[in-house]
């Protein structure tokens, strides 16, 4: 597992290591570069990396405001860990 402090660091992470990384886990609200932004960076290097996105929002305000297409998984704030664990399993069976 490899983590970052931010979004920018976690963007230059996985620049550098992105044949080590199969799925990224970000929040929506991070310092230096917000979610949405990481996304838009992450595809612009890897259209086909899986993203899941986490936020303390409600899904539906979520997708109504970025797109469903944008990633691979949503988990509302705050959630179980068996409930990540069943969702990164299903991001990566659709990758």
């Amino acid at each position: 597992m490899l983590t970052a402090a931010d979004g920018e660091r976690g963007v230059a992470v996985f620049e550098e290591r992105r044949g080590d990384i199969a799925l990224v886990i970000l929040d929506l609200t991070m310092p230096r570069l917000s979610g949405a932004e990481a996304i838009q960076r992450l595809h612009a290097i890897d259209p086909e990396v899986p993203v899941l996105l986490t936020s303390g929002y409600a899904e539906d305000q979520v997708i109504d405001e970025y797109g469903v297409e944008r990633f691979a998984g949503y988990l509302q704030k705050p959630y179980p860990p068996q409930v990540l664990v069943d969702v990164v399993r299903q991001a990566l069976r659709k990758g």
